[in-house]
């Protein structure tokens, strides 16, 4: 084995115990008592194809200006996988009792891949 290799398992090792020694976040422990989160989620907020419908002409920030882009899209786009609704919303209690203090929803991790804060293809690469 490479000294490379080692220093990349001995990386990947104490991540893993580092992960299993604290234990699970409290999103991760409640989607874990669900199933997933996005499986909890889309049982009341569902299907997903409706949540696509009803915020297609939602606005976001892309670079200076703001623009129609759909934030409940498949992740890679061109795939079927749904994201986590926990990237964006924090999970609030069901039923719902209230709306009161419910947060707004966070489209930072669509910055995750749109690095550069710009939603539309082709503008920077």
């Amino acid at each position: 084995m490479s000294r490379q290799s080692r220093i990349l398992h001995t990386c990947a090792s104490i991540l893993a115990l580092t992960l299993l020694l604290s234990g699970p976040s409290p999103a991760t422990a409640a989607s874990t008592e669900a199933g997933s989160s996005k499986d909890a989620c889309l049982g009341c907020h569902g299907p997903f194809e409706k949540l696509i419908a009803a915020t297609s002409d939602y606005k976001m920030q892309s670079g200076d200006q703001e623009i129609k882009s759909n934030p409940h899209r498949y992740v890679p786009h061109k795939s079927k996988d749904i994201p986590e609704c926990s990237n964006c919303h924090k999970p609030h209690p069901a039923p719902l009792t209230s709306t009161e203090g419910l947060s707004k929803p966070k489209a930072q991790w669509c910055y995750g891949c749109h690095h550069a804060g710009v939603l539309e293809c082709g503008i920077c690469h």
